[in-house]
């Protein structure tokens, strides 16, 4: 493996690592009442996570996945998993998406729990 493609797989792992944290901090704003700050650290996760789909994963996906599993031989697990993992992960980033956007930094949050 070259070095740039350990470097590209250190600096995912990291930013995900991250994106855990930062998921991990909003659950204890959510906890503790604080909704607004759990709301900007939730968006601030899912711009972050953003970036590295399409920095990492996508490409990945693309230029990997495709050719080398599912073209290739598409009813091995292998083939599956990854497209049942770009599938959902598609789904979960939409979704996040959407709530961020829907929330817009409101400072009313009765929309959030009704």
């Amino acid at each position: 493996m070259s070095s740039a493609v350990v470097a590209t797989i250190t600096v995912s792992l990291v930013v995900q690592i991250v994106v855990l944290f930062l998921l991990a901090i909003s659950l204890i704003l959510k906890t503790k009442g604080q909704y607004r700050q759990h709301g900007f650290v939730m968006a601030a996760a899912v711009i972050v996570h953003l970036i590295m789909i399409f920095y990492t994963m996508i490409p990945s996906f693309v230029l990997a996945v495709v050719p080398e599993y599912i073209f290739a031989s598409p009813f091995e697990l292998t083939s599956i998993i990854g497209l049942v993992h770009g599938i959902l992960g598609s789904a979960a980033i939409v979704l996040g998406l959407w709530l961020v956007v829907a929330w817009r930094f409101n400072r009313d949050i009765k929309g959030c729990f009704t």
